[in-house]
């Protein structure tokens, strides 16, 4: 396997780094849509992280979800992003109050549906929770279930443990220990008034609790995990990192040395300390920044306490849609009294919908070969076969379904970017709604050029095997790129206006 290919001319740089080809140029929804309309995309990060030069060799001292949270499902866990700081879900408890009804923090659902009931007076509500997607997340992992699938084809998240998860809710606003809130930040106004026992939210507002605490009731406040099952402890960790687009191999390897540079113990302790994030790595919790923030903010330290029982939301594409889901799932059950069971399943056979026709698919091929097949909601189908030998190592390959290139027909990418010593066989399964227009005979393999923006012949080079009859195309290629299947190369025409 050999650097080449994918959409115009490599960029050259100086030793002694040595040169390597820019990883996949991803177009896909939500992930990826970066270009910004200049042909750049995102690129997968895996090579520069074990690098032995420009990698980060101490990975243990990450916490474990830092390095896998833009590691995306659908494109074979490829690195897309790295984080340079992280906020985590809480439970906030106001102490006075369980003091005062006789109770400890809860650990468990049980112990918290008691202690809901006797903290609720005439003013007092037990709890305030907010019907927020990553909330709900943090709440079914509590009892041990999932949001997906392990593949993140499929919902999971209409199972018993999330099922159980908003029936508790439900129960507690029909007895009357509390509701959900009723305009934004509410939950965090009646806590700091002393009006609320429990709220949940991110440990990013910590200081607008306190703010509203020292101007409020002025109580004992704390921070920890939500209830959960024993064994079962949780808290999701979430928060924004930075990706690389690429522009050329000199200026990628420049962004990456950035991220990493962010991402180190002295750095990441500084950004954390200033703005009240957490950091990405173990060791910076004896940096003296951190060791002057936990020791002068007491529910910053408490939250800090939960890190090792964080995880991630899954990284797929359209996840964004599947949050959405999911809010006006709860959103229903939690404000409409909806039956829980009944609008769980119609939001995950809405995600599933959703996932079916996201693609992409993809497929570990080892030196003895493979073959990757997709297959779209209609089920048509492309097929890429490697034969023995194609691959020197065991490599990751995606098919991703392209929407946003300029084409008539099916358009799609092969990843990551690479060349081959032998042919890589495509058989392409079109519909004829591809196809519009075009001479079937004629049909061919165009690649997109980036630096062009522009189509070109991809000019396969094991040629071609066209069924025009059953709508089959095949090809054999020697490099991964951005494809089309068209009959000649798409152009825009644009009608000319003449001033008089």
């Amino acid at each position: 396997m050999e650097a080449g290919g994918c959409g115009g001319p490599r960029p050259t740089h100086p030793p002694p780094v040595p040169e390597r080809i820019p990883s996949r140029r991803i177009i896909a929804q939500g992930w990826e849509n970066s270009k910004g309309g200049n042909g750049r995309g995102v690129r997968f990060l895996d090579d520069y992280l074990v690098d032995p030069i420009l990698g980060i060799t101490d990975t243990a001292d990450f916490y474990p979800e830092v390095l896998d949270y833009y590691r995306l499902a659908q494109y074979g866990d490829q690195l897309a992003g790295l984080q340079h700081g992280r906020s985590i879900e809480v439970m906030y408890y106001n102490a006075d109050l369980l003091a005062a009804a006789g109770q400890p923090v809860p650990t468990t659902w049980d112990a918290f549906q008691v202690a809901c009931s006797l903290i609720t007076s005439g003013t007092v509500s037990g709890t305030i929770p907010g019907s927020d997607a990553s909330r709900f997340a943090t709440w079914l992992w509590s009892r041990g279930g999932e949001l997906l699938t392990d593949d993140a084809r499929q919902a999971r998240f209409h199972e018993q443990p999330g099922i159980d998860s908003l029936l508790l809710f439900q129960q507690i606003f029909d007895d009357g220990y509390g509701r959900p809130p009723e305009f934004s930040y509410e939950d965090q106004t009646l806590f700091g008034n002393g009006l609320a026992g429990f709220t949940f939210g991110s440990s990013s507002g910590i200081p607008y609790y306190r703010s509203a605490m020292e101007s409020g009731a002025q109580d004992e406040w704390g921070v920890t995990h939500v209830p959960a099952v024993p064994g079962h402890e949780v808290v999701d960790s979430y928060g924004a990192g930075v990706g690389v687009i690429h522009e050329s191999e000199e200026k990628d390897r420049a962004a990456w040395l950035f991220l990493r540079w962010m991402a180190e113990r002295e750095q990441t302790a500084r950004w954390a300390a200033l703005s009240g994030y957490f950091p990405v790595r173990i060791s910076a919790a004896t940096h003296p920044s951190m060791t002057q923030k936990l020791a002068e903010d007491a529910q910053y330290a408490q939250a800090h306490d939960l890190l090792p029982l964080g995880r991630g939301e899954p990284a797929v594409r359209n996840y964004e849609s599947v949050r959405g889901i999911l809010g006006d799932a709860i959103d229903e059950i939690f404000y409409s009294g909806a039956n829980v069971t009944n609008t769980l399943q119609a939001a995950a056979a809405e995600v599933d919908l959703l996932l079916a026709g996201s693609g992409p698919a993809s497929k570990v091929i080892t030196p003895a070969g493979g073959t990757l097949v997709y297959t779209n909601t209609e089920g048509l189908s492309v097929t890429i076969e490697f034969a023995p030998g194609t691959v020197s190592i065991t490599q990751t390959v995606s098919y991703v379904p392209l929407e946003d290139l300029p084409t008539d027909g099916l358009a799609f990418a092969l990843v990551p970017c690479m060349s081959f010593s032998r042919p890589v066989t495509i058989t392409i399964n079109y519909r004829d709604d591809d196809v519009v227009g075009m001479d079937e005979e004629m049909l061919k393999l165009y690649v997109y050029d980036w630096a062009a923006a522009t189509w070109i012949d991809a000019n396969p080079c094991g040629g071609y095997v066209r069924e025009p009859l059953n709508n089959i195309l095949q090809a054999a290629v020697c490099h991964f790129s951005d494809y089309a299947l068209a009959d000649r190369p798409f152009r825009t025409y644009l009608p000319l206006i003449l001033r008089k």
